[in-house]
Protein backbone atom coordinates (compact mmCIF):
# COMPACT_ATOMS: atom_id res chain seq x y z
CA UNK A 1 0.00 0.00 0.00
CA UNK A 2 1.08 3.44 -0.95
CA UNK A 3 0.63 5.95 1.73
CA UNK A 4 0.24 9.68 0.45
CA UNK A 5 0.92 12.85 2.17
CA UNK A 6 -2.55 14.18 3.13
CA UNK A 7 -0.56 18.27 2.43
CA UNK A 8 0.24 16.92 -1.32
CA UNK A 9 -2.36 17.92 -3.65
CA UNK A 10 -0.74 16.01 -6.38
CA UNK A 11 -0.88 13.36 -5.13
CA UNK A 12 -4.80 13.53 -3.64
CA UNK A 13 -5.65 14.36 -7.12
CA UNK A 14 -3.75 11.76 -8.57
CA UNK A 15 -5.32 9.46 -6.33
CA UNK A 16 -8.90 10.54 -6.83
CA UNK A 17 -7.91 10.84 -10.69
CA UNK A 18 -6.91 6.84 -10.89
CA UNK A 19 -10.27 6.13 -8.20
CA UNK A 20 -12.45 7.63 -10.58
CA UNK A 21 -10.87 5.94 -13.84
CA UNK A 22 -11.57 2.46 -11.85
CA UNK A 23 -15.20 3.44 -11.35
CA UNK A 24 -14.39 4.41 -7.43
CA UNK A 25 -16.40 7.49 -7.90
CA UNK A 26 -17.12 7.89 -4.23
CA UNK A 27 -14.05 7.44 -3.27
CA UNK A 28 -12.85 9.50 -5.83
CA UNK A 29 -14.81 12.60 -4.98
CA UNK A 30 -13.06 12.57 -1.24
CA UNK A 31 -9.57 12.85 -2.44
CA UNK A 32 -10.41 15.42 -5.22
CA UNK A 33 -12.46 17.13 -2.62
CA UNK A 34 -9.04 17.13 -0.26
CA UNK A 35 -6.72 18.26 -2.71
CA UNK A 36 -9.40 21.27 -3.73
CA UNK A 37 -9.15 22.23 -0.41
CA UNK A 38 -5.26 22.23 -0.51
CA UNK A 39 -5.04 24.14 -4.10
CA UNK A 40 -8.50 25.50 -5.34
CA UNK A 41 -6.97 27.17 -8.31
CA UNK A 42 -6.52 23.99 -10.32
CA UNK A 43 -8.83 23.41 -13.20
CA UNK A 44 -7.75 19.62 -13.51
CA UNK A 45 -9.01 19.12 -9.66
CA UNK A 46 -12.25 20.72 -10.56
CA UNK A 47 -12.93 19.04 -13.99
CA UNK A 48 -12.36 16.12 -12.39
CA UNK A 49 -14.21 16.59 -9.44
CA UNK A 50 -17.19 17.50 -11.79
CA UNK A 51 -17.02 14.45 -13.76
CA UNK A 52 -16.98 12.55 -11.04
CA UNK A 53 -20.23 13.84 -8.89
CA UNK A 54 -21.64 13.66 -12.90
CA UNK A 55 -21.24 9.38 -13.07
CA UNK A 56 -22.79 9.55 -9.73
CA UNK A 57 -25.81 11.52 -11.42
CA UNK A 58 -25.31 14.56 -8.83
CA UNK A 59 -25.89 16.99 -11.94
CA UNK A 60 -25.97 19.78 -9.47
CA UNK A 61 -22.80 19.46 -7.83
CA UNK A 62 -21.26 18.01 -11.00
CA UNK A 63 -22.42 22.20 -12.36
CA UNK A 64 -20.97 23.39 -9.30
CA UNK A 65 -17.26 22.09 -10.00
CA UNK A 66 -17.29 23.10 -13.29
CA UNK A 67 -18.46 26.51 -12.80
CA UNK A 68 -15.22 26.90 -10.50
CA UNK A 69 -13.25 24.96 -13.54
CA UNK A 70 -14.96 28.04 -15.58
CA UNK A 71 -14.01 30.89 -13.30
CA UNK A 72 -10.21 29.47 -13.39
CA UNK A 73 -9.64 28.88 -16.82
CA UNK A 74 -12.65 31.12 -18.88
CA UNK A 75 -11.38 30.16 -21.89
CA UNK A 76 -12.10 26.44 -21.49
CA UNK A 77 -14.32 25.00 -24.19
CA UNK A 78 -14.77 21.57 -22.46
CA UNK A 79 -15.72 23.20 -19.08
CA UNK A 80 -18.11 25.19 -20.45
CA UNK A 81 -19.63 22.54 -22.29
CA UNK A 82 -19.54 20.26 -19.38
CA UNK A 83 -21.07 22.73 -17.30
CA UNK A 84 -23.61 22.92 -20.19
CA UNK A 85 -24.34 19.65 -20.00
CA UNK A 86 -24.56 19.29 -16.65
CA UNK A 87 -27.27 21.98 -16.76
CA UNK A 88 -29.26 19.99 -19.29
CA UNK A 89 -29.50 16.93 -16.75
CA UNK A 90 -30.25 19.25 -14.06
CA UNK A 91 -33.33 20.78 -16.14
CA UNK A 92 -31.92 24.02 -16.31
CA UNK A 93 -32.07 24.79 -20.27
CA UNK A 94 -31.47 28.12 -20.48
CA UNK A 95 -28.15 27.99 -18.27
CA UNK A 96 -27.21 25.49 -19.90
CA UNK A 97 -27.55 27.30 -23.51
CA UNK A 98 -25.88 29.97 -22.58
CA UNK A 99 -22.94 28.05 -21.27
CA UNK A 100 -23.18 25.77 -24.19
CA UNK A 101 -23.40 28.94 -26.36
CA UNK A 102 -19.88 30.26 -24.64
CA UNK A 103 -18.22 26.65 -25.27
CA UNK A 104 -19.32 27.20 -29.38
CA UNK A 105 -17.83 31.06 -29.21
CA UNK A 106 -14.01 29.23 -28.11
CA UNK A 107 -14.63 26.01 -29.89
CA UNK A 108 -16.62 26.66 -33.00
CA UNK A 109 -16.24 23.01 -34.63
CA UNK A 110 -17.52 21.05 -31.69
CA UNK A 111 -19.73 18.53 -32.27
CA UNK A 112 -20.58 17.43 -28.86
CA UNK A 113 -21.28 21.76 -28.44
CA UNK A 114 -23.48 22.38 -30.95
CA UNK A 115 -25.88 18.23 -30.54
CA UNK A 116 -25.91 19.30 -26.85
CA UNK A 117 -27.31 23.19 -27.58
CA UNK A 118 -29.98 21.47 -29.72
CA UNK A 119 -31.17 19.48 -27.10
CA UNK A 120 -31.48 22.28 -24.33
CA UNK A 121 -33.50 23.75 -27.34
CA UNK A 122 -35.73 21.18 -28.08
CA UNK A 123 -36.44 21.12 -23.97
CA UNK A 124 -37.03 24.38 -24.34
CA UNK A 125 -39.57 24.26 -27.32
CA UNK A 126 -37.96 26.08 -29.41
CA UNK A 127 -37.77 23.49 -32.65
CA UNK A 128 -36.25 25.95 -35.54
CA UNK A 129 -33.44 26.52 -32.97
CA UNK A 130 -32.39 23.34 -32.39
CA UNK A 131 -32.87 21.85 -35.59
CA UNK A 132 -30.67 24.50 -36.76
CA UNK A 133 -27.90 23.57 -34.33
CA UNK A 134 -28.46 19.39 -35.39
CA UNK A 135 -27.57 21.03 -38.40
CA UNK A 136 -24.21 22.27 -37.70
CA UNK A 137 -23.33 18.97 -36.23
CA UNK A 138 -24.23 17.43 -39.66
CA UNK A 139 -22.20 20.30 -41.58
CA UNK A 140 -18.92 19.41 -39.38
CA UNK A 141 -19.62 15.78 -39.32
CA UNK A 142 -22.00 14.70 -41.90
CA UNK A 143 -21.79 10.99 -40.63
CA UNK A 144 -23.25 11.82 -36.58
CA UNK A 145 -26.16 9.58 -36.39
CA UNK A 146 -27.13 11.29 -33.50
CA UNK A 147 -27.63 14.39 -34.92
CA UNK A 148 -29.61 12.79 -38.13
CA UNK A 149 -31.70 11.32 -35.91
CA UNK A 150 -32.52 14.48 -33.99
CA UNK A 151 -32.82 16.65 -36.53
CA UNK A 152 -35.37 14.05 -38.72
CA UNK A 153 -37.31 13.91 -35.07
CA UNK A 154 -37.14 17.68 -34.75
CA UNK A 155 -37.53 18.47 -38.07
CA UNK A 156 -40.54 16.15 -38.21
CA UNK A 157 -42.05 18.13 -35.05
CA UNK A 158 -42.01 21.30 -36.55
CA UNK A 159 -43.66 19.95 -39.69
CA UNK A 160 -46.72 18.13 -37.68
CA UNK A 161 -46.86 21.68 -35.58
CA UNK A 162 -47.58 23.86 -39.03
CA UNK A 163 -49.90 20.97 -40.14
CA UNK A 164 -51.85 21.49 -37.08
CA UNK A 165 -51.46 25.21 -37.24
CA UNK A 166 -52.91 25.58 -40.90
CA UNK A 167 -55.75 23.37 -39.55
CA UNK A 168 -56.78 25.37 -36.68
CA UNK A 169 -56.93 28.41 -39.17
CA UNK A 170 -58.90 26.94 -41.64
Amino acid sequence: IISIDPENYAALSNKGSLLAKSGKYEESIAFLQKASQKNSSSEDIWYNLANAYYSLGDYRESANAYKNATIISPNDASAWLGLGIAQIQSEEYEEALHNIDRSISLQQNNTNSWYNKGLALVALNRSSEALHAFEMVLKIDPENSFAKNSSILTGNYISEAKNTQNKDNQ
